[in-house]
């Protein structure tokens, strides 16, 4: 079978990161257009590598508005309020957002932003154990760092609905200083504020001399070869340890605790699979090989990979002529274009290829059959790889 590429899932800890990010930062743009709110942002980043067919919503300073029927799967109009769930959230929270991908499984979930006025995560994290270990709640573990705090947490009621909660420090101020020597005096580096804990992109010996600059913030901002770092902000450092003690200690200075609840609801039991259309537009790219004879199929996706190892191609088309029809149409069409087919074998009312271009050291293999997603399609798949035996 060939090699998905396509996004399924992703880690917690880059979607904490990114996310947050997404949320409130906005691109410069140019004098034509106003630039990107970090609403737009953000809704580009939840949808990428997602599939056509995936909702995406993004609510600025407000909770997704059907929130609640995802949390009562099985209430209906006749349920009195008192019988629905409702999520708990901190109650000093201060809701920044939330956004909700929906994938074309039914499946889906949604990201609670908060800010909560504290300089202690144990405190903020101690309060949303309470509350997330309360019926129809439960906390199933919790793990924590000195970057951030996180409880993973269920629903009683139904295993269809699960979570998240993780509590992490966020920079309040937009940028920080650092003070240098440099020759017989003191120049001050105000630089971009990016991280909680930030970075200086430079290399420093024992004595805090830098020896490298590299590409980032602290080179825009001014940050020279020979400076010597003798501050950060109003504190002192000398050395390495203590340069990094001053960075570390900026994080513990904020006055917020950024919150973030990811909620995840399993697909409906009800939810039902749209009818298979194949896509449109989608063209193979140009050094796919024996491009002239796939042209003709309409293109689902495809997928190519060029390595040290060698090159790897794959295409899943669609045509609505029958399965031996296009079996012939694609032997005429691989001879024609100099291609040997090495293999030529029934499978069921299909047709299984496999062919070989001594010149090129490629080596191919095409199953044709009835397709499984729709029976008045036929469904040509194809791999094309370098080496001497077929794709497995």
């Amino acid at each position: 079978m060939p090699r998905s590429s396509r996004w399924l899932g992703r880690a917690i800890a880059p979607i904490v990161i990114a996310l947050a990010a997404a949320a409130l930062v906005a691109c410069n743009g140019g004098d034509e257009a106003p630039p990107p709110s970090g609403a737009t942002l953000a809704e580009r980043w939840i949808r990428a590598g997602e599939e056509n067919t995936a909702g995406v919503a993004v609510y600025e300073r407000a909770l997704p508005p059907y929130l609640v029927d995802l949390l009562n799967p099985d209430a209906d109009a006749d349920t009195p309020p008192e019988d629905l769930v409702a999520f708990p959230v901190h109650p000093d929270g201060e809701l920044l957002g939330s956004y909700v991908l929906r994938r074309p499984d039914g499946s889906q979930i949604a990201w609670l932003f908060y800010d909560v006025p504290s300089n202690s995560m144990g405190d903020v994290m101690a309060t949303v154990t309470d509350q997330l270990d309360t019926s129809p709640w439960q906390v199933v573990s919790q793990s924590g760092s000195r970057s951030n705090r996180l409880i993973a947490f269920e629903s009683t009621r139904t295993e269809d609905i699960t979570g998240n909660a993780i509590a992490e420090r966020t920079p309040d101020t937009a940028d920080f200083t650092i003070t240098v020597e440099r020759g017989d005096e003191e120049v001050t580096l105000t630089i971009p504020r990016t991280a909680a804990v930030p970075q200086i992109e430079a290399a420093f010996n024992d004595a805090l001399v830098v020896e490298d600059v590299f590409p980032g913030f602290a080179r825009s901002a001014g940050l020279q070869q020979d400076d010597r770092v003798i501050r950060v902000g109003e504190t002192e450092v000398s050395t390495r340890q203590g340069l990094q003690r001053a960075l570390e200690a900026l994080a513990a200075e904020e006055p917020v605790v950024s919150l973030l609840y990811l909620i995840q609801f399993a697909p409906p039991l009800q939810a039902e699979t749209p009818p298979f259309v194949p896509a449109e537009g989608l063209a193979l790219p140009a050094d796919f090989p024996a491009l002239e004879v796939w042209q003709p199929f309409q293109l689902d996706s495809f997928e190519s990979t060029q390595d040290p190892s060698g090159d790897y191609y794959f295409a899943a088309m669609f045509t609505p002529d029958t399965p031996t029809s296009a079996a012939n149409q694609v032997r005429d069409a691989l001879e024609s274009a100099g291609w040997e087919i090495t293999s030529d074998e029934a499978a069921g009312f299909g047709t299984s290829l496999e062919f070989a271009h001594a010149d090129d050291e490629l080596v191919g293999f095409v199953s044709i059959d009835q397709s499984g997603l729709d029976d008045t399609l036929t469904q040509v798949l194809v791999q094309i790889q370098t080496g001497t035996t077929g794709p497995n």
